[in-house]
């Protein structure tokens, strides 16, 4: 949004920008917002005086009330400015609101650099990349290859806006067809190999009506480690941890979740970090404290996968290699 300081110092320059655009522009109601403007500045004059007027009437009041002087007349007169201050105030809100919604329909200014046109015929070309490919044939738009395979801009325009599409028949099955089939074509980095998971719903058969309860607690630097002892007397049967970088965790927290370990409950180390895996045994010693480490799963993942495991009757080593196959 614009800074509306940038209209009130130079309003002629702002509509020049917006020009640019497009001529005539008509995203500001130019005449409005003048209107309103001014109509802000006396109302804020107006408001400051009464405010002076105000503080010299309360004084009067305290010099009469210490000469033991009637008061009435005085007390009227302030009474009278708070309905008018708070008529102004009102007034000012409601100025403040319009002008906020003005701003927020405004586009953001073009650079001085950016050329002016009516299209894209008067572009500025910077650089050149590569050799442009000729053909026998004269290509055609993909709007005019799409439309008639179900390519809808118009109505995707009305639904959400321009630059978006609405996809039916032949060109929302291909649109879904490559969603689902062209998938196999992987990033593979070096040292790792693509791989297909198996489905959990084969591994983790029969499963209950109800999942085991695990919960999700997140690291953070005051936390109250008494609340890993509530969950399990609230029956948790796992816990999953969100910690910071590769899984860490705070002494205090980790002594807890020990202790958690030797109850039974199934404790497992994640990242609040949106990328990259928590590797077992690698920043904490799984193996020693009893921990299970997600991998590349998320927290809520990383809980799901827990609970299913549970249900199924996996024990802490098995849920594991589950853990680190998802």
């Amino acid at each position: 949004m614009l800074d509306i300081s940038l209209l009130r110092k130079d309003l002629a320059s702002v509509i020049a920008s917006l020009e640019k655009r497009k001529s005539p522009q008509t995203f500001l109601d130019v005449e409005r917002f003048q209107s309103l403007e001014t109509e802000r500045k006396t109302l804020q004059t107006r408001t400051e005086e009464m405010q002076a007027q105000r503080n010299s009437l309360s004084k009067q009041i305290g010099m009469l009330k210490g000469k033991g002087q009637d008061t009435t007349e005085v007390m009227a007169q302030v009474g009278g400015l708070g309905e008018q201050l708070k008529a102004s105030a009102d007034r000012l809100e409601a100025i403040q609101a319009e002008l906020s919604t003005m701003l927020m329909a405004l586009p953001n200014l073009p650079h001085d650099s950016v050329p002016v046109g009516a299209d894209e015929t008067a572009n500025a070309e910077v650089r050149r990349w590569g050799t442009l490919p000729s053909f026998g044939f004269k290509p055609r738009d993909h709007v005019d290859l799409g439309a008639p395979l179900g390519l809808d801009f118009d109505l995707g325009a009305t639904l959400s806006g321009s630059r978006f599409s609405f996809l039916r028949g032949p060109v929302a099955r291909l649109h879904r067809a490559l969603m689902l089939d062209a998938r196999p074509v992987w990033r593979v980095n070096a040292g790792q190999a693509a791989a297909l998971r198996p489905s959990l719903a084969e591994q983790l058969t029969p499963l209950p009506s109800h999942l085991p309860r695990v919960d999700l607690l997140a690291q953070q630097v005051d936390i109250d480690t008494g609340i890993v002892g509530w969950l399990l007397d609230r029956g948790s049967r796992g816990i999953v941890v969100a910690g910071t970088g590769h899984g860490s965790l705070s002494k205090p927290l980790h002594e807890a979740l020990h202790q958690a370990v030797a109850a039974g409950c199934v404790v497992a180390r994640a990242s609040r970090v949106a990328g990259g895996p928590v590797q077992r045994n690698g920043q904490i010693n799984d193996d020693e404290n009893g921990f299970v480490a997600t991998g590349f799963l998320p927290p809520h993942k990383a809980r799901l996968v827990i609970a299913l495991g549970l249900a199924a009757g996996l024990d802490r080593a098995a849920i594991q290699d589950l853990l680190l196959q998802y």
